[in-house]
């Protein structure tokens, strides 16, 4: 049996950068799926279509879990951008996109225009966050993955 000499530091890094590229790709995925749920909200309160209550809930669990995880970040980080604290602003409070979200009637034929200023926000968050945007700008500067040189200039050091 062989063993190999351990390398920790260098599994390390590659390890943490594997796993913020996961997390990111996952809540990017859960904004994606927050809208796209609100969308089908308002479709369906325009076009006057009944949602089974199962239908109902996966819709409301796809946007309040996107929310939950924008707003912790948005406020923790609420005190260095304005736009958070805007964001965190029509979110909050009794008359906040959140709390009319979870008073909302579904079945009710009424269009609502806040749900569109509502999935605009989520957007915006996700994309001031980084969870949007993450590669695309130094993609579109260089080929390859935006974060190869950085990852392999990491390794160099580490082993240096």
């Amino acid at each position: 049996m062989s063993s190999e000499p351990d390398r920790p530091d260098t599994d390390t890094q590659w390890d943490a950068y594997s796993d913020y590229q996961h997390v990111s790709r996952r809540v990017a995925k859960s904004i994606g799926d927050a809208i796209d749920a609100i969308s089908i909200i308002e479709s369906g309160k325009v076009a006057g279509e009944k949602l089974s209550s199962r239908e109902e809930t996966d819709l409301r669990a796809d946007v309040l879990g996107a929310v939950i995880r924008l707003q912790t970040e948005l406020e923790n980080e609420r005190e260095q951008r304005e736009e958070y604290d805007k964001i965190l602003s029509r979110w909050e409070g009794e008359e906040g996109y959140i709390a009319q979200f979870r008073a909302l009637d579904v079945m009710d034929a009424r269009s609502e225009p806040w749900l569109q200023k509502f999935a605009s926000d989520i957007h915006r968050a996700g994309w001031e966050l980084g969870y949007l945007k993450a590669g695309r700008e130094e993609k579109q500067n260089r080929g390859g993955d935006a974060y190869d040189g950085e990852v392999r200039e990491m390794i160099e050091e580490m082993t240096i």
